[in-house]
C-alpha cells in the first residue's frame, strides 16, 4: 500500500494514475484530514511549493519543513520518501553527487526554497531511521496545464506563436520526464538501498536548444531579452543507474509529443 501526501499536484497526480495502473492500492489524505495511525504503508511526500515560493516564504518553511518533521513524528510507515530537489546543490560547475555539501545564504530570499528543502532532509535524517528516505529531483516535464515553470510556459507561448525568453540562450538546467520520475520513486520506496537519491537524467539541456526545437515544431517568433546565463550542475545519477533498471527520456525527443498533447487540449488544430 501506499499512501500519497500531496496528491493533488503534478507529481501527486501521476504517482496516483502509475499505482491505479498497477493495481495497487493507495490512500490519498486530504490537507487537513486527522490520519489514522495505523502503518500507512510506503509514504512519498509530494507536498510543496514551486515557482511561487518567492511571494510565500512561510507557507514554504510550513510545507518543506514543518509539516513532514510533524508527520514523522506521529504517524508509523512501511517507508518514507520525502521530495528535496537537486536545485540545492545551486549553480557549481562540477558535477552534483549525493555527498556533496549544500552551500546556501538566509540573507538571499532565492534561497529560502533550497534552506527549507535541506531542512526538510535534515528532518528525515535525525529519524536515524533507514526506511526514510530523500529524493533530490529534477526538473520534470510532462503536461502539465496549470504549471508556470519554464519549459511548460515555453511550449504555451510557442503554441500561441511568439516566445520571449528572459536568459541567454546558453542557460542550462538537466530535465526528467514525468514517466521516468514515477517509476523510479516507487522503486525507492519500494526497496531502496541508500537514504538519498539524485533523481534526474543526467545530462544538461540548454534555453537555445529547446528553442530551436520548438521554432521547428510551432514556427514561432523568438526574442531572447535577457543575458543572465542560468547554468546548473550536471547531476550524477550513478547510484540510480546502479541500484535500478532506468533509461531516462531526452527532453528535445519529447517536444514534438508535448507539443501535439498542449495543442490538443488548448483546442488548436494539429
Amino acid at each position: 500500500m501506499f499512501t500519497i501526501l500531496g496528491s493533488t499536484g503534478f507529481i501527486g497526480t501521476n504517482l496516483i494514475n502509475k499505482l491505479a495502473e498497477q493495481k495497487v492500492d493507495y490512500y490519498c489524505p486530504e490537507k487537513f484530514e486527522i490520519m489514522s495511525k495505523e502503518n500507512l504503508g510506503h509514504v512519498i511526500c509530494c507536498v510543496g511549493l514551486t515557482s511561487d515560493f518567492r511571494q510565500k516564504s512561510f507557507e514554504t518553511i510550513e510545507a518543506h519543513v514543518s509539516y513532514v518533521n510533524n508527520f514523522l513524528q506521529e504517524h508509523t510507515f512501511e517507508s518514507f520518501l520525502y521530495l528535496s530537489s537537486t536545485r540545492v546543490y545551486g549553480q557549481r560547475e562540477n558535477y552534483a553527487l549525493e555527498s556533496d555539501n549544500i552551500i546556501v545564504n538566509p540573507r538571499k530570499l532565492d534561497h529560502i526554497y533550497n534552506i527549507s528543502k535541506i531542512a526538510g532532509e535534515a528532518v528525515c535524517h535525525a529519524m536515524n531511521n533507514s526506511k526514510v528516505r530523500v529524493v533530490r529531483l529534477s526538473n520534470v516535464y510532462g503536461y502539465d496545464a496549470k504549471s508556470e515553470n519554464f519549459v511548460f510556459s515555453l511550449i504555451k507561448d510557442a503554441i500561441k506563436g511568439s516566445v520571449v525568453l528572459n536568459s541567454s540562450l546558453s542557460s542550462c538546467k538537466d530535465y526528467i520526464s514525468i514517466d521516468n520520475t514515477i517509476n523510479a520513486l516507487i522503486r525507492i520506496a519500494q526497496r531502496g538501498q541508500h537514504q538519498i537519491y539524485n533523481v534526474a537524467s543526467g545530462h544538461n539541456i540548454t534555453a537555445g536548444q529547446i528553442l530551436n526545437k520548438l521554432k521547428e515544431l510551432t514556427n514561432c517568433t523568438i526574442e531572447v531579452k535577457g543575458i543572465d546565463t542560468i547554468r546548473f550542475p550536471k547531476i550524477n545519477i550513478t547510484r540510480l543507474l546502479r541500484e535500478f533498471p532506468f533509461e531516462p527520456d531526452n527532453l528535445l525527443n519529447d517536444l514534438e509529443r508535448l507539443v501535439k498533447i498542449y495543442k490538443i487540449k488548448a483546442g488548436v488544430k494539429v
